[in-house]
């Protein structure tokens, strides 16, 4: 990678889904209501849909659900990977954001986890969350809680079931194969049941050495999915 190039980053606002937003203030029924039949018009039913949504997209944006709430940009191919999903047609359930520390993947998968998580009409398992965002580290640690089989069991349902899944900084630390296999068996999970999982990883240059970090067994799974790079400077030093 040369210092020239930088990733294409796009920015979802709430107003740019919903003109004129206003979190605490529903869509004026007005003339859209016939007391007659006692019905609103379909017109206004669904923009107090989009309304509703758009609420939802700004509440996502809270270190309830993702530790970079601010993040309303990721990169263009990002963006397109949670439309396809939104659409109903995403070929691909696993997104793998790659890039040296600081250039924005942790920022990236919060903004792609928030849109996805407000927009995509899904329905997902009962008491499962909406987003989980957990550092690998942690991830692993809580699935291997020898300790606690309850918080072992409950920390592999929210990953296997919850409607947005990330999985940060995977290559930050050395895990056993043990561990690797354990993310591999949720990755499956979430790809038969098309749940999408958003995973990042510090790379200088590329996906081609990941075999040199993870098994090869998770590396496979891994490049099957759809890898998206993030170039740019070191956001922690501007």
């Amino acid at each position: 990678m040369t210092d020239m190039i930088k990733t294409k980053f796009v920015t979802i606002l709430p107003e740019d889904v919903y003109p004129d937003f206003d979190l605490d203030e529903e869509p004026d029924p007005g003339a859209h209501f016939n007391p007659i039949t006692g019905e609103h018009s379909p017109e206004y039913l669904a923009d107090r849909d989009l309304w509703g949504l758009v609420r939802r997209y700004v509440r996502m944006h809270s270190r309830k659900y993702v530790p970079e709430p601010e993040a309303y940009s990721m990169p263009d191919a990002v963006f397109r990977w949670v439309e396809s999903f939104c659409a109903g047609d995403a070929d691909d359930r696993l997104m793998v954001l790659y890039g040296e520390v600081g250039v924005g993947k942790t920022y990236s998968a919060s903004a792609a986890a928030c849109y996805l998580g407000a927009f995509w009409p899904k329905m997902f398992f009962t008491d499962a969350p909406t987003i989980v965002f957990k550092t690998a580290s942690v991830l692993l640690r809580e699935l291997k809680n020898f300790s606690a089989s309850e918080n072992r069991d409950r920390a592999s349902f929210e990953v296997t079931r919850a409607k947005v899944l990330v999985v940060d900084d995977l290559t930050r630390f050395r895990a056993t194969d043990y561990d690797m296999e354990s993310l591999g068996e949720v990755i499956d999970h979430r790809n038969q049941h098309n749940l999408p999982t958003i995973i990042t990883v510090n790379s200088n240059e590329d996906m081609h050495q990941i075999d040199e970090k993870v098994p090869a067994f998770l590396a496979s799974r891994l490049g099957q999915g759809l890898q998206v790079p993030v170039w740019g400077m070191d956001r922690r030093r501007s």
